[in-house]
């Protein structure tokens, strides 16, 4: 038998865990009817085809599992059973999308998971015996490779400038099979659903294609784009803004005097993360860089420039409305109506010719 005084002891030790449990209990048991409806939703998915009942399902699903999330995070103590149900929930939830053939809210399934408990795909799924890992490692290494992942990002589009703009996906040739329409109509609610909540980056799966983006308003720049299995690119959300400029590089002396300047065929001028521009007629809001070649190297303190319409923005932009970028890693450059030259300094360097002594040791 053991001692009176030793059970009071246990017991007021276990007491603040005790306390803890019956604090958390009640968002335990929110989470746990919402993990529950989620087994509804999954014998559902299995057996319905048409396109709306699964969309409408993909989203009650969402609905679904963004409460658990709130609740969750309004928990002030958490243990480990309110850890582990929302986990099992994001497992069921990701499955629930593999069955509604929707890979976007299947990859963010994943991501969120890895994110929040990585170490749960080690547990036992107790219907199958295996472990949640090898459960789903069909739908992340095969499943979800069999389409076109598209890494995009939002590039200084002002937030009040996407409430209430649908945003579209476009065929620009070829002919899609039903499937393939649905899946291009869930990547669609995928993204609104993205630049509604004003992330700056994002990815969406869709079949394999060519494809544009735009939006209602005509505030988005319109963007071709080719959706491939492998494809490394970045589809960049930037306003629907161009004007005409004149790109120049100046080259300066070591005492600080302009003597050249180089033609447009003598330098480059590169879209960041996209690609060099073949034409310099008219530029695209966004952000470049100048790059020359040797005997040439830049000296101008911001190689880089963010180059903003000046009508649509203003001189403050910068400040007041973008943090998606270091402000402090380049040159902003207003532009207006008018023609109006970009340039960056460059030096030229010259090398020191070679001495007899030089050659000797060679």
């Amino acid at each position: 038998m053991i001692p009176k005084i030793i059970c009071t002891a246990i017991a007021i030790l276990l007491l603040p865990a005790l306390l803890a449990a019956q604090w958390d209990e009640s968002s335990y048991e929110e989470i746990k009817d919402l993990n529950t409806d989620l087994d509804a939703y999954m014998s559902y998915a299995r057996t319905t085809y048409d396109p709306a009942d699964r969309q409408y399902l993909s989203n009650v699903a969402v609905q679904n599992i963004y409460k658990q999330k709130a609740i969750w995070r309004s928990a002030e103590k958490k243990n480990q059973l309110i850890n582990d149900i929302l986990s099992e929930s994001l497992v069921k939830f990701i499955f629930v999308n593999y069955y509604l053939d929707n890979p976007n809210w299947v990859d963010w399934g994943f991501w969120n998971l890895e994110t929040f408990y990585p170490s749960y795909t080690a547990y036992i799924d107790t219907s199958t015996d295996k472990t949640y890992g090898e459960c789903m490692s069909f739908l992340k290494e095969n499943w979800l490779a069999s389409f076109a992942k598209c890494n995009s990002f939002n590039e200084l589009v002002p937030a009040k400038k996407l409430e209430d703009n649908w945003i579209s996906v476009s065929i620009r040739q070829g002919i899609h099979s039903n499937d393939d329409m649905y899946l291009i109509k869930c990547a669609e609610d995928y993204i609104n659903h993205w630049m509604s909540e004003h992330r700056e980056w994002f990815t969406f799966f869709l079949p394999r294609g060519q494809y544009q983006l735009g939006d209602e308003q005509g505030w988005i720049f319109p963007k071709e784009f080719d959706a491939a299995v492998d494809s490394a690119q970045f589809i960049y959300f930037t306003p629907n803004y161009s004007f005409d400029f004149i790109p120049v590089a100046q080259v300066f002396a070591n005492d600080g005097i302009t003597y050249d300047t180089l033609s447009p065929t003598e330098f480059e001028l590169v879209r960041i993360n996209e690609g060099r521009l073949a034409e310099f007629d008219s530029l695209e809001f966004g952000r470049y860089e100048f790059r020359v070649k040797p005997p040439y190297k830049i000296v101008d303190k911001y190689p880089n420039k963010l180059i903003i319409p000046k009508e649509a923005f203003g001189e403050d932009y910068m400040d007041k409305e973008s943090t998606m970028f270091n402000k402090h890693a380049y040159d902003k450059v207003t532009v207006g109506n008018r023609q109006q030259l970009i340039y960056t300094k460059i030096e030229r360097v010259v090398q020191p010719a070679l001495t007899e002594l030089d050659d000797d040791k060679d």
